[in-house]
C-alpha cells in the first residue's frame, strides 16, 4: 500500500479550486476539450500548485480505471491571488483499445472531469458528453 497517493505534494501555502468549466458541454470525437479552473492562494505565501485533470467514464461498456490522468499544469499563484488555469484534452485521448477489433475506440456518452491536487484529493468536477 502506497504511503501517499499519486501526485501528492507539500506546500507552504494553501490553495482552493473553483469555477471548473469547459468551453462547451457536447463534443465530437475529432474535437478538443478546453477546461478552465480558478486556483486561489488563501495562504500567507506565494506558491506553486500542480493542477491535475483526471477523467472518469461512469457506466462504461468496458472495464476501465476509476480515473485516468489526462492533463496537468504547474501554476504560480501569488499570495491572495487567483490563477485562471486552462488545460486541454483531445477527445481522442479518451479512447480505449478494443482488443477484439484491434483499434482505438472513443466510447460515446458522459465523462466526468475531475480537477485535483492528487489522485486522492479531488477539488472540483464537471461533466461533458461525447457524441
Amino acid at each position: 500500500v502506497p504511503l501517499y497517493p499519486f501526485g501528492y505534494g507539500l506546500s507552504y501555502t494553501n490553495f482552493t479550486f473553483a469555477g471548473l468549466t469547459t468551453n462547451k458541454k457536447i463534443y465530437k470525437k475529432e474535437e478538443t476539450i478546453t477546461v478552465t479552473v480558478n486556483i486561489s492562494n488563501t495562504g500567507k505565501y506565494a506558491g506553486k500548485e500542480t493542477v491535475q485533470l483526471y477523467v472518469s467514464k461512469p457506466a462504461s461498456s468496458v472495464e476501465r480505471a476509476d480515473k485516468e490522468l489526462k492533463a496537468f499544469k504547474k501554476v504560480m499563484v501569488p499570495q491572495d491571488g487567483i490563477s485562471k488555469t486552462t488545460l486541454t484534452i483531445p477527445v481522442k485521448d479518451l479512447a480505449y483499445y478494443d482488443v477484439k477489433n484491434s483499434k482505438w475506440v472513443v466510447e460515446p456518452g458522459e465523462y466526468k472531469l475531475l480537477a485535483a491536487t492528487s489522485a486522492a484529493d479531488i477539488k472540483a468536477t464537471c461533466t461533458v458528453t461525447i457524441q
